[in-house]
């Protein structure tokens, strides 16, 4: 179940998620393990299914979500490697962390500055993913949760104003089809996600 037009996810198995949805969290995943992390915050992480995921691989898990809805569900992705936290991004007092993921989080927040400056501060990594203004124009009526989207210069800009050094750039092109939701070295799809240092 979709609610909130869509933005947010309400299922109770994993086989019950967007695909498009586990591939960007998988990627992430597969990057952090890459980059040697063992802790990551999992930044707006909604009913927690990507955190699951992130948990299954040996990485303990900080993770924030400020919906009271989203915590039934938690429960039905629960690991021992996994804290669910119900707080606000803005608010969250944030431990210190390998690695965060902040997945098609960053175009909710009104001040996605200070997010991602409170992410630098807690950590060494992070794995982003927004929506491609170049692909996916932003009409306030067609995405009624997002305050923006991002092409790749204001992305930059925006993750180097906020003290990130952007190392990879990877894409997704399309939601349904198993093979283009995949994340892939680019960025001219629907999804962009960049790694930081």
């Amino acid at each position: 179940m979709m609610i909130g037009g869509g933005e947010r996810l309400m299922v109770s198995t994993m086989e019950k998620v967007a695909f498009n949805h586990v591939c960007r969290y998988r990627w992430a995943i597969h990057k952090a393990l890459e980059l040697g992390a063992k802790t990551v915050i999992d930044g707006a992480c909604g009913i927690g299914y990507g955190s699951r995921l992130a948990a299954e691989k040996g990485l303990h898990v900080y993770a924030i979500d400020r919906s009271e809805d989203a915590e039934p569900y938690q429960r039905n992705f629960a690991h021992p490697l996994v804290m669910f936290n119900t707080v606000d991004c803005a608010d969250a007092k944030l431990p210190a962390a390998d690695i965060a993921f902040t997945i098609e989080t960053v175009e909710h927040l009104d001040d996605d500055l200070g997010w991602l400056k409170k992410l630098r501060a807690a950590c060494k990594f992070l794995v982003v993913t927004v929506p491609n203004q170049d692909v996916v124009r932003f009409i306030q009526e067609h995405h009624r949760w997002h305050k923006r989207h991002y092409t790749k210069f204001q992305l930059a800009k925006l993750l180097e104003a906020a003290g990130w050094e952007p190392m990879e750039w990877h894409t997704q092109y399309e939601k349904w089809d198993r093979d283009k939701a995949q994340m892939r070295p680019g960025d001219d799809g629907m999804t962009l996600g960049v790694i930081c240092k």
